[in-house]
């Protein structure tokens, strides 16, 4: 049951990355998610109708904002990372995320690596080395655009805070069984006022477009985005109440393979084939970290 409603999600999620590579050729990524947030909030409007959520304690009330906050940055710097760079490049990097928590556990908590953890961190790393050793002139030139190529940081930071969310995610519907569709409304509208902000900020900053323009022509995307985003989440959680995370997240990620897939020969993505490759590679090390 779990792994079907993983698989669900992990399908839904790999369109809606597709879409909204598509719609972020013209739209700037602030301004995107917060657009974005205003329709997924929009549709779980109707939903009151049928199903009013509890306000949880406070405690859990708490986590679940600090969930909102974290998951907002982080949806964000995603996004800055599909506009900056192909979809078949920022993609796999951000399924990194176990790779580096199990590192930061070992280093500064004293946590034991298994063999087959170990194996897993240097796949990972492995892929890493592939995708981006297009026109490498020395064997360190890969290591260097990974770590210091431009705009490299969202994503980066992208995957520094979906490691403190997988933790929270489990903490708030395993431990403090939340239901998921109660969780999924009161994230929603927290996520719309942190986007506001972080969208009056970078206003202020940018000097960006008024939301008209040219906003108009891709109410229909956003739509059929939302629809995706709140299925992929939905069907996440779902999954998550019946199998531990980490089961359920190496489902999950296949997104990265199927959006890879289907966006690379949609947008005509160059190296297409070395990056499944190297994609392959690193969700292989991601099942070893995350199972064994």
């Amino acid at each position: 049951m779990w792994f079907g409603l993983a698989l669900i999600s992990a399908l839904f999620s790999a369109a809606a990355a597709v879409s909204q590579k598509k719609v972020l050729f013209n739209i700037d990524a602030v301004r995107f998610s917060f657009i974005l947030s205003l329709f997924n909030l929009g549709l779980l409007i109707p939903v009151l109708l049928f199903h009013i959520p509890q306000i949880p304690e406070p405690n859990i009330l708490i986590s679940v904002i600090v969930k909102s906050f974290l998951a907002s940055a982080a949806f964000l710097y995603v996004m800055r990372a599909l506009k900056s760079f192909e979809i078949s490049s920022a993609l796999p990097l951000l399924a990194l995320t176990p790779g580096i928590v199990a590192i930061l556990s070992f280093l500064l908590l004293g946590d034991l690596i298994s063999l087959f953890g170990v194996a897993g961190i240097f796949l990972m790393i492995a892929g890493s080395y592939v995708l981006e050793s297009s026109n490498a002139g020395s064997w360190m030139d890969p290591l260097k655009v990974l770590l210091y190529g431009k705009n490299r940081k969202y994503i980066f930071l992208a995957l520094g805070i979906f490691s403190f969310t997988s933790v929270l995610d489990r903490l708030i519907l395993w431990k403090y069984k939340l239901p998921p569709l109660d969780f999924l409304m009161i994230q929603q509208f927290f996520s719309v006022i942190f986007f506001a902000v972080f969208y009056s900020f970078s206003r202020g900053k940018t000097g960006e477009e008024k939301l008209s323009v040219p906003v108009k022509k891709y109410l229909y995307f956003f739509l059929f985005i939302s629809i995706l985003t709140l299925g992929y989440r939905y069907f996440q959680m779902e999954a998550v109440k019946l199998a531990p995370a980490a089961l359920v997240l190496s489902v999950k990620r296949l997104s990265i393979l199927f959006a890879i897939v289907i966006g690379g020969k949609l947008f005509s993505e160059k190296g297409l084939y070395r990056k499944i490759t190297a994609t392959l590679i690193i969700l292989a090390g991601l099942f070893l970290i995350q199972n064994f």
